[in-house]
């Protein structure tokens, strides 16, 4: 088959639809139903991914989907035959609601058999209201249990839903039937008997009574709300995460139960779907989900498939409810929908659903409560399996299913310590009792992932998912085990009820980035919600590594809800891409429990001013008075300590402060301290409830302080002397180049636009003469990207001199062949030619170099003098930040393409949270509005027929 792609007409395609969306334009055209016919699936399924269709079954040489008229024209383009089954979705939809008879139900006989049954079986059932539709219908949810006004915590919760797509109208009916069937066999079938006494089951018959009304695959907003869950959620499924109201409900009552196991039925093809949808990474759980399938497709002899293989989504119920809750949720795929099949689908189907509820109590199971009993809210982690589970909020009882096995469990709550037990021994089809009784702690951490946003190269490669992108991974403390959040991805992540990150004195939350992903320093912002996971979102600040945030002054007085933005450089693949998220901890902790820090976690030693800085209201005996009160300070030198008071900053302040004289020597009111020493500050706060009694503080004496000096970040040209092809600019990616600097876009580089070359001889890049007279245990910092062939024939070194002529070598490339493909950070110890020195020259030699390969070269950026003792740091050639720069390079990647475009567009529907940088880049015209008619402009220069203010 002739088939033919090019990216210039594929981007228009994309952007298109989203430039009638900015324009006003409403579209009346309506979904055909179409069937696309190709030789091989992968080529045909990436070639039509840009068009984003919505599949409903894709096999090795046919796709059926739902297609707009613009969209069949593409196709159509380029080469594949397609056959348009139904030139009307709706029409299609009222056929099949004709062929169910007199056995279709409405919404309101839905209602009324949902009624009826709670009425018949009081005992068992109880209805819940979970929000209203788009359309103000109300959202219905049944509860069967043995008791079901009590939270009993030996019984695991199953959810069974149907209908999120409206005109799928077989699973509502097999929803129907098994509210029927369950409650009708209670106290007669002894299996069913069995599980309503032992389970929570919840039937929601229709996510989407708008759709079922209206004969829409799609909800009143016109939004298939199996692409609109907030977990890898892409453009295309909504306005944005959780768009929906039916789904925020959804959203909302699930996190209420914590599900152990859920089944999601669908009507379009005969499949037992488990995750991943989004990505082809294996989930934690696969043999188990795949044994499951197996078992449940005895009776119907569904295909058992992971949903990447069948095709892939973004934002769907499977992926959500196990990737932000831990619940083993299953789609099934019924094939029929006509009257003749209800009760037979329905035959086909029970054995499995009943298995499945059954299941859902295999595996560890056990309650979380503090010394006193009181339940928690808690995540529990089997290490062997990592994908976090939670208790329930009320009753805190947890639910992990897990097959025959010995496994350990790491159990976390908010203000409280983790404990991990091991040797955790499971039988086939059994439960292993396993109570936890945490110990308190005074630290908050992110509880739970609220939703995820993922970027258009992993939506589009998400089979090259990296290990350490798991959203959970920055869940709790810092372990250096990363969330890496994936190059201009979002993640927002939920402290949880009872635990808002307090606007205090000082600073209030840390964000702990992992030093196990050894890629430096990375960026990403940071954005506060205080009231709902979906904003609105205000800017907090941006991270550069591991980074303490205050909300004074953000307008905040208070956040439960983190939005982190990566800022979009770097590499999208490897193990860690985008920004290393490990912890989100609070700084402050709640009224009535005490905090102390140090102002700094290294000291120098020669009579250092330490500040010690105490929190605590239930020091305020008199809130008429300024308060004080003695803490201790030792170290492992002075073990007995010494004593210091702190006096409260203002009546009632909350707010303690002192300080103490850190020394080698030893004198009254001076701790004596040796290189090494933890120095602890504690003091009593016995009378917090909750918190321990004694609140301590620690930090080690290294005894040497350096201060920076100087800092060239390459941002303007410092003006150094260079030799050969070393340059001062922006590097282009080639030759194994970086594409930008560490920071900023400019870097100095031999040979910004490839590789070095053969036969040279050494060639220099000089920095001028520095001035360290005041400068003692000098060091230089800077970044490194190299690339240099092995030592024995190609070479690249480092040297300094404090005079301009004689040089001594700091650092020479041995051995064999270097390729970094990250920027990593240099530091040298240079004291000796640089103390005290009037003029200290760096030097960086590219070559010699032989006559065959050759590799990339040097790219330094960021360059420091540190030093102990400095005084008043030395004026420096620093830079004033980059100007506005309207060029339509929205990602910053150094070139602009169609993705600068949809970044734009995205920005002007507010879909998009945009930093600062990309909201001037996106406003091509330079009006200080981003519109859809700048992305028009950006996407016209891509092409070459157009500029914007500023061009590149």
């Amino acid at each position: 088959m002739k088939m033919f792609f090019t990216l210039v007409t594929a981007a228009i395609w994309m952007i298109l639809p989203l430039y009638a969306a900015c324009a006003g334009t409403v579209t009346t055209d309506p979904d055909m139903v179409v069937k696309i016919l190709y030789d091989d699936r992968d080529t045909a399924y990436d070639l039509l991914q840009p068009l984003r269709l919505t599949y409903e079954d894709v096999q090795p040489t046919w796709a059926r989907a739902l297609a707009k008229m613009n969209q069949l024209i593409k196709i159509r383009e380029m080469g594949f035959e397609v056959e348009v089954l139904w030139e009307d979705a709706a029409r299609r939809a009222a056929f099949k609601k004709e062929a169910m008879g007199e056995r279709w139900t409405s919404y309101s006989s839905v209602v009324s058999t949902m009624q009826s049954i709670a009425s018949s079986y009081p005992d068992i059932v109880r209805l819940h209201n979970i929000g209203q539709t788009v359309q103000s219908r109300t959202i219905w949810v049944m509860e069967i249990t043995d008791n079901p006004d009590e939270d009993e915590t030996d019984e695991p919760e199953v959810r069974m839903v149907g209908n999120i797509h409206g005109d799928e109208y077989m699973s509502l009916e097999i929803m129907r039937l098994l509210m029927d069937y369950l409650t009708s066999n209670y106290g007669t079938d002894p299996d069913v008997t069995d599980l309503v006494n032992n389970r929570e089951i919840w039937i929601q018959p229709s996510v989407n009574p708008d759709g079922h009304e209206n004969g829409s695959r799609y909800n009143a907003n016109g939004v298939d709300m199996n692409r609109n869950h907030g977990y890898m959620w892409a453009t295309g499924g909504g306005s944005y995460a959780f768009s929906e109201p039916e789904l925020q409900h959804f959203r909302e009552y699930s996190l209420q139960r914590n599900f152990s196991t859920s089944l999601t039925f669908h009507g379009e093809a005969e499949y037992y779907n488990y995750t991943w949808n989004f990505t082809g990474e294996n989930c934690a759980d696969k043999t188990m989900l795949i044994d499951w399938g197996n078992t449940y497709v005895i009776d119907n002899d569904y295909t058992v498939i992971e949903g990447w293989d069948w095709y892939q989504t973004n934002g769907d119920t499977n992926d959500w409810s196990y990737g932000c809750r831990g619940s083993m949720d299953v789609t099934i795929e019924t094939p029929h929908y006509s009257e003749g099949y209800i009760q037979s689908e329905f035959d086909e189907n029970i054995n499995g659903i009943l298995y499945f509820i059954e299941v859902a109590g295999y595996g560890i199971s056990g309650v979380v409560s503090d010394s006193t009993g009181n339940p928690l809210e808690a995540t529990v982690l089997v290490n062997e399996r990592p994908m976090v589970v939670y208790t329930d909020p009320v009753a805190g009882d947890y639910h992990r299913p897990l097959q025959a096995g010995t496994y350990s469990i790491t159990v976390w709550a908010n203000g409280f310590t983790p404990q991990t037990i091991t040797g955790i021994t499971v039988a086939n089809q059994a439960t292993t009792a396993v109570d936890v009784v945490l110990t308190p702690s005074y630290t908050h951490h992110a509880l739970q992932t609220a939703w995820t946003q993922i970027d258009d190269y992993y939506e589009s490669n998400s089979a090259s998912w990296a290990d350490y992108m798991w959203p959970h991974n920055a869940l709790g403390p810092a372990d250096n085990v990363p969330g890496s959040l994936g190059r201009g991805c979002i993640v927002v992540y939920d402290m949880g009820t009872g635990f808002d990150i307090i606007d205090q004195p000082g600073n209030d939350f840390m964000v702990t980035e992992a030093a196990s992903a050894g890629d430096g320093d990375e960026q990403c912002a940071v954005y506060g919600s205080s009231g709902n996971f979906l904003g609105p979102w205000v800017l907090i600040g941006n991270t550069v590594g591991t980074t303490e945030f205050d909300l004074s002054g953000t307008g905040l007085t208070s956040v439960r809800y983190l939005k982190f933005i990566d800022d979009g450089d770097g590499s999208a693949t490897g193990n860690y891409p985008g920004y290393d998220l490990d912890a989100i901890s609070t700084i402050n902790v709640p009224e009535g429990c005490g905090v102390v820090s140090m102002d700094a976690q290294s000291y120098l030693c020669d009579m250092a001013i330490v500040t010690i800085t105490l929190i605590d209201s239930d020091l305020n005996t008199n809130p008429s008075a300024i308060e004080s009160y003695d803490l201790l300070i030792y170290s492992d030198s002075e073990p007995s300590g010494e004593m210091v008071t702190v006096f409260e900053e203002s009546e009632d302040s909350d707010t303690f402060n002192g300080t103490m004289t850190i020394d080698y020597g030893n004198a009254p009111g001076i701790l004596q301290v040796t290189r090494g020493d933890l120095i602890t500050v504690e003091y009593d706060d016995s009378d917090c409830v909750g918190s321990p009694a004694t609140v301590e503080a620690h930090a080690t004496a290294v005894c040497v302080f350096p201060e920076q000096a100087y800092f060239w970040d390459m941002g303007t040209n410092p003006g150094w002397t260079v030799q050969g092809q070393w340059a001062w600019g922006h590097p282009t990616g080639s030759s194994g180049d970086p594409s930008n600097g560490y920071t900023g876009t400019n870097v100095y580089g031999y040979n910004l636009s490839g590789s070095y070359s053969n036969n040279m001889a050494e060639t220099f890049l000089t920095t001028t003469a520095i001035d360290c007279t005041d400068l003692e245990n000098v060091e230089v910092r800077f970044m490194r990207w190299l690339g240099v062939e092995s030592s024995q024939w190609d070479h690249a070194s480092f040297r300094v001199s404090n005079n301009g002529s004689t040089w001594t070598t700091i650092w020479d490339h041995s051995g064999s062949s270097l390729t970094e493909t990250s920027w990593s950070a240099q530091v040298f110890d240079i004291s000796d030619a640089a103390d005290n020195q009037p003029t200290l020259y760096l030097r960086w030699v590219m070559g010699t170099t032989d006559s065959s390969v050759v590799y990339c070269g040097w790219n330094i950026d960021d360059v420091e003098i540190w030093g102990e003792n400095a005084a008043e740091p030395t004026p420096v050639p620093t830079e004033t930040p980059n100007p506005c720069v309207n060029d339509g390079d929205v990602n910053n990647d150094g070139s602009i393409t169609a993705g600068d475009a949809q970044m734009a567009f995205q920005i002007a529907l507010g879909t998009l949270s945009p930093t600062p940088e990309q909201e001037c880049s996106a406003d091509c015209n330079g009006n200080s509005t981003v519109t859809a008619g700048d992305a028009q402009q950006i996407f016209m220069t891509a092409l070459g027929t157009a500029s914007c203010v500023d061009p590149l």
